[in-house]
């Protein structure tokens, strides 16, 4: 139906916009990072259609290898196999393809929750690094909201106000230009829910192709 971002992006911005916020971000974290766009109330696509592919954006000063083929991509920062490879060593359980994403993420939150210096340490790293994305994206598009969907959900409060923190000090305009940060309520949901409400929106404004 659509990019799974962009999808996010619809039903993150219907939970919103009654509260008044008509410009926005939805970051998705997986193993790559997309975004999706909300400009003035509409999802912005671009050109082609290829707007949000914030994930490449090269911000990796260590120039690490992308799946992309291309050098320091910003999802080779802080996507899941960076967090899950900063956190343990690659024999670890929580690298297991064979167990459950969520009781991965669950088992690093653990991890963090009990001290472990090795996934505290990983945690500080893609929180400082995870903000340099959004607060980039702030100069340029000035959002009045973004939020952080995907794997971020499951272990987002323990990393949120370091993302803030980096954020509010990078972005040009005072208070960061009003944008604000925070966590999504639907998770790994989120797109699942956008193509819902495309599907319905079709119907809605063209009831007449349903019966």
């Amino acid at each position: 139906m659509d990019n799974d971002a962009k999808l996010a992006a619809l039903a993150e911005y219907a939970q919103v916009r009654g509260s008044g916020v008509h410009d926005m971000l939805c970051i998705t974290g997986e193993r790559g990072i997309g975004a999706g766009i909300v400009n003035d109330g509409r999802l912005l696509r671009g050109a082609s259609g290829f707007a949000g592919e914030v994930g490449h954006m090269p911000l990796d000063p260590q120039r690490n290898p992308c799946v992309c083929g291309r050098y320091g991509c910003w999802q080779t920062m802080v996507g899941l196999d960076a967090i899950l490879r900063l956190a343990a060593p690659g024999n670890d359980p929580i690298h297991d393809p064979d167990v459950e994403l969520a009781g991965r993420l669950c088992d690093v939150r653990r991890r963090a929750e009990a001290g472990d210096p090795r996934t505290l340490s990983a945690l500080d790293h893609v929180a400082h690094d995870l903000g340099l994305g959004p607060a980039l994206l702030a100069d340029v598009l000035n959002p009045r909201l973004v939020i952080l969907g995907g794997y971020f959900t499951h272990i987002g409060d323990l990393i949120l106000d370091r993302v803030r923190e980096t954020v509010q000090s990078r972005v040009m305009a005072p208070q960061a230009g009003g944008c604000e940060v925070r966590l999504s309520t639907l998770g790994f949901t989120a797109a699942a829910h956008g193509g819902a409400q495309l599907a319905l929106d079709a119907v809605y404004q063209r009831p007449a192709l349903s019966s």
